[in-house]
This record gives structure tokens, sequence and C-alpha cells, in this order.
């Protein structure tokens, strides 16, 4: 099984992979692993931008699929996998159950400025400007379906984890 969890920026689809590895064996994986090795192997900047630009140059010169074929190749279908990165439709397409996090923006602003990824020289604008990018807004909230959709605003991590993991456990078992 594969559960694909999307969202906007620091609405907590990394918590919830990462409680759902420790607590339901689900392997984290993401779409943007490769993406990210890259960047780092060619010395850019480890920053959204860099993150934005190039994974969606390479989805639109190489081809769409890219992230999902390299995502692909480091899976194993005997283990069951959490993907906390899904970002496009075709991605969301690959997974057995999805999940949209939602919250509003000053709530995903107030918890960057709280987070490891907050960099003081970023203004509010250009972080407005991130959430806007492309790699955003593919998955339209309005137009897609969920298996599941949750606002985080005011929930913490365990908040979260407990109502995903009961909804889980109802629509597995169907």
């Amino acid at each position: 099984m594969i559960i694909g969890i999307a969202g906007p920026m620091h609405v907590g689809k990394t918590d919830l992979a990462n409680k759902l590895s420790k607590h339901e064996g689900f392997r984290v994986e993401s779409f943007a692993k490769p993406l990210k090795e890259l960047i780092k192997y060619l010395g850019l900047p480890e920053e959204r931008k860099s993150f934005q630009l190039l994974g969606q140059g390479a989805r639109d010169i190489v081809y769409p699929d890219i992230w999902i074929d390299s995502l692909k190749l480091r899976i194993n279908p005997v283990f069951d996998y959490v993907i906390d990165d899904v970002r496009y439709p075709n991605e969301l397409a690959m997974c057995d159950i999805t999940i949209r996090l939602e919250c509003d923006l000053w709530t995903q602003w107030e918890r960057y400025q709280k987070s490891s990824k907050f960099d003081p020289k970023i203004t509010h604008d250009e972080w407005l400007a991130y959430t806007s990018y492309k790699s955003e807004t593919a998955l339209d909230p309005a137009s897609t379906i969920y298996s599941l959709e949750l606002d985080t605003k005011d929930k913490d991590s365990e908040q979260v984890f407990a109502s995903v993991r009961d909804k889980i456990e109802i629509i597995t078992n169907y």
C-alpha cells in the first residue's frame, strides 16, 4: 500500500509521515529525494527556490514522470510506504490512499518561522511567492478527490496522526 500526503507547505505532511512510519510501520519516501541529492551534489543552494525550479525544470524538459519513475526504482512492492510530498496529479494517481492536509496561510507562516527550515533572510512576501509556485498549486483542493482531507490548523502532530490513523483503518477495512 502507498499512502500519499498532499498539501501546502508547513501543514504537517512530514510529521504525519514520520508518525505513520514509527507507529504503523510504513516506510517514508519522497518524490523529491533524488532532487535534493542532486542539488546537494551540484553545490546549489539547498533552499525551496532551487528545489522548485530544478524539480519543475526536470518535469518540463525531461518528462513529467521523472520523479515518479525514480521513486518506482526505490520502492519494493512487499512493503507499505508513505510519501510526504505529493504535489501533482500524476503523483497522486500512484497512491492507494490519498490524504490532503490543509491550514490557512497565516498558520503555515507561523509554523515556518518555528521550523528548522526557517531562514530569517526570506521575507514574508518572498515566502508567499513560494506558496504560489506551480509545485504548490498543481493539486487544486477544490477539484481533486482525496481519500481523506484534514484541516491541521488547531491540531498538533499527535492529534493529526490520531485522526488519520483512525480514518485509514476505516478506509482499508472496506
